[in-house]
């Protein structure tokens, strides 16, 4: 008989279920990756990757945890005065896990948030010897579908990239702290509230996309054509930030969505829009990084299957984003001489997907007189 492994240190309101036979089950025991939360107050916010739950009062953490990239997340829920209950902002960690690797945290109610443990060798030894005491503290890895869909989601965010993009805090937040601007001592209020930014300690290290860029010297003409075709502008930043690795383009692509999906952090959402616009807006690119594109392409399709219908409705059809990002870059596949025949077959299905997910057209005319205008020399 399968045996099921339950979160059994979770409110049982929210335990999921995983059905897996003895020998898995021992085998993940034994191999995987634990964390141990100490402290975390009853009720919390508690989650890693796409699953999260309420802890009970026996929650210690989580076991069973596979080798790979996981973002873990929590929010302090508290009581209101007049009933009922309130959750904080979301605050979390990319966790990067390997075989038998234990990491351990501890809540800090000064600051409302998690923090790392050192460990000494000793340390780790005790931790060891009493995780079979610990066992029925700690909940177990959800080993479902979504797991799946969360390796598609961070498949392309290497170490480096997360050194690069994270804060120097190591923790991701829905709301950074923040700090104002040095200011004229006759300065308004609303004018200091305006001038706060993240902290170095909490600002996310994402990369400062350029509206146009044009190589030094350039005439009028050349200027409008790179802001036509932002090819420049591309190979600009793969030079100048991404090490000429396309890839590490794309694990920004997807660190700013999951900052978003997950750590439901609006600045992620942002970022994400910008690298979405600027890949769809290269013609002479589709040529010269095929291989980019053929990926973008795969790593959209996780990303916009993960998003329900009507989201883009309430959030981006204001200014039509994402249906006139993705529009344009169809087009221009389709009227790109030289395109690699693999990458126009892969843009067609995934222009059929999206039409079919979202119920989206993509084949109207740009009006005549939204059409760019050419500035001759």
């Amino acid at each position: 008989r399968g045996w099921e492994v339950y979160g059994v240190a979770l409110s049982t309101s929210s335990v999921v279920r995983t059905a897996m036979d003895n020998d898995t089950a021992r085998n993940l025991f034994a191999e995987g990756a634990v964390l141990i939360v100490h402290d975390m107050p009853v009720g919390s916010e508690f989650g890693i990757d796409y699953h999260s739950w309420n802890t009970a009062e026996r929650f210690q953490g989580i076991k069973m945890i596979p080798p790979g990239l996981h973002f873990v997340y929590w929010s302090a829920v508290g009581k209101r005065e007049h009933g009922g209950s309130s959750t904080g902002p979301r605050t979390g960690c990319f966790l990067t896990t390997a075989k038998h690797q234990l990491t351990v945290m501890r809540w800090n109610p000064a600051v409302e948030t998690l923090d790392d443990v050192p460990l000494s060798e000793d340390d780790r030894q005790r931790y060891k010897f009493g995780l079979r005491e610990l066992d029925a503290s700690l909940g177990a890895f959800q080993f479902d579908d979504t797991f799946k869909t969360w390796l598609a989601l961070t498949g392309c965010i290497a170490p480096a990239d997360l050194t690069r993009l994270q804060p120097q805090s190591g923790r991701i937040s829905s709301v950074p702290e923040s700090a104002p601007a040095p200011l004229e001592p006759s300065a308004s209020a609303a004018m200091v509230v305006d001038s706060c930014r993240p902290t170095p300690q909490s600002a996310i290290n994402f990369t400062s996309i350029p509206k146009n860029l044009a190589p030094p010297g350039a005439t009028p003409a050349q200027i409008t054509q790179c802001s036509l075709d932002r090819t420049y502008t591309l190979e600009t930043l793969l030079s100048t930030v991404y090490g000429s690795n396309y890839k590490s383009l794309l694990a920004e692509l997807q660190f700013a969505f999951v900052c978003f999906l997950v750590g439901q952090v609006f600045e992620g959402f942002e970022q994400w829009k910008q690298l979405v616009h600027l890949l769809c807006s290269c013609d002479a690119a589709l040529i010269t990084h095929a291989r980019l594109y053929n990926e973008l392409l795969g790593v959209l399709h996780y990303q916009l299957r993960e998003t329900p219908r009507d989201f883009f409705v309430d959030i981006v059809s204001r200014d039509n984003f994402l249906t006139v990002c993705l529009q344009d870059l169809f087009a221009r596949i389709t009227h790109c001489s030289g395109i690699d025949p693999a990458l126009a077959r892969r843009a067609a299905a995934f222009k059929d997907a999206v039409t079919k997910h979202f119920n989206w057209s993509f084949d109207e005319e740009e009006p005549e007189d939204e059409q760019p205008v050419i500035v001759e020399e």
